[in-house]
């Protein structure tokens, strides 16, 4: 049997013994909205107004490999924990007269961000560099953030923006700069110290995989499109032709899982059986068993 190993970690333990989590090529891009920054921010306020000990954010399923843990599950909000101290590290710098937040900044960044010349999460290549301007390097958001093209990289940007203005609104309550340093330095605290996620790691590419698609299967975060992607990748390990014809039917879909999924179930019902968009999924994974199969109609789709 694969080994699994599960641990309970705050993100302040997450995030600085760990140099080398990754995004995979075949996860989806960065789709959270205002829905869930609005509940990300109203959690953190909970533990912030001690109304809350601690919160579990919820887990973060990697599959460890050549070096890199690899995010097969968790990505959204590891991303967003990564904007949401970006955003109190920029934050700190801002107060550029005072010595303490300017030590903050840089602890933000050196213990959470980038290890030494290493950064602790990378995005996915497609938007691994944009992610890394904007968000990775210091004081570089407004610079940067009219770049964005793709919709991850607005939503990058929509995300910044969300936390920035929510701190925004609280400075109005604290006009001095000592009393929004001690505002700054309570978000930090709580959400390093008293946010925590179950990190559940295996070094079988495959394990990962099937608790990717236990986990997800009947929640709402995912679209048909995002599963099928991992059931075709899972199918066709070490296959790059799978990435390949999977980026050229997304390309001219914006990358937009919803519309993937609705490209995908206009072909299957054009060529298979009627299938509703609930039930897409199941009726693909039972059709794609093989490597083969997920060859062949990853090409068709392409």
């Amino acid at each position: 049997m694969t080994e699994m190993n599960f641990a309970r970690k705050s993100i302040q333990s997450l995030l600085s013994e760990n140099s080398n989590f990754a995004v995979p090529a075949y996860q989806r891009g960065y789709a959270w909205d205002n829905n869930e920054w609005d509940d990300f921010w109203a959690d953190l306020q909970e533990v912030v107004a001690s109304k809350e000990d601690d919160h579990f954010l919820g887990q973060v399923v990697v599959n460890t490999l050549d070096g890199k843990a690899y995010i097969v599950d968790g990505q959204q909000r590891v991303t967003t924990v990564i904007i949401m101290l970006a955003v109190l590290r920029d934050r700190f710098a801002q107060m550029t007269d005072n010595a303490k937040a300017s030590v903050r900044a840089d602890d933000l960044q050196s213990d959470f961000i980038q290890h030494g010349n290493q950064y602790v999460f990378t995005q996915s290549e497609q938007y691994a560099e944009f992610f890394r301007r904007l968000i990775q390097v210091p004081g570089n958001f407004d610079e940067v953030q009219g770049q964005a093209k793709l919709d991850s990289e607005k939503n990058f940007v929509k995300a910044y923006k969300y936390f920035d203005n929510c701190i925004s609104n609280d400075y109005k309550d604290r006009p001095t700069e000592v009393s929004r340093l001690q505002y700054l330095e309570r978000q930090k605290k709580m959400l390093l110290e008293h946010e925590f996620v179950m990190l559940i790691s295996t070094s079988d590419e495959s394990s990962a995989f099937i608790i990717f698609e236990t986990l997800n299967a009947r929640g709402r975060d995912l679209n048909s499109s995002d599963l099928l992607k991992n059931h075709l990748f899972r199918k066709a390990q070490g296959d790059n032709d799978i990435k390949h014809h999977w980026d050229q039917m997304m390309d001219p879909l914006g990358y937009n899982s919803s519309l993937a999924t609705k490209f995908i179930r206009s072909y299957w019902n054009a060529t298979e059986q009627f299938t509703t968009e609930k039930k897409l999924y199941r009726a693909l994974s039972h059709k794609i068993q093989t490597a083969n199969d997920a060859r062949d109609f990853v090409k068709k789709i392409g």
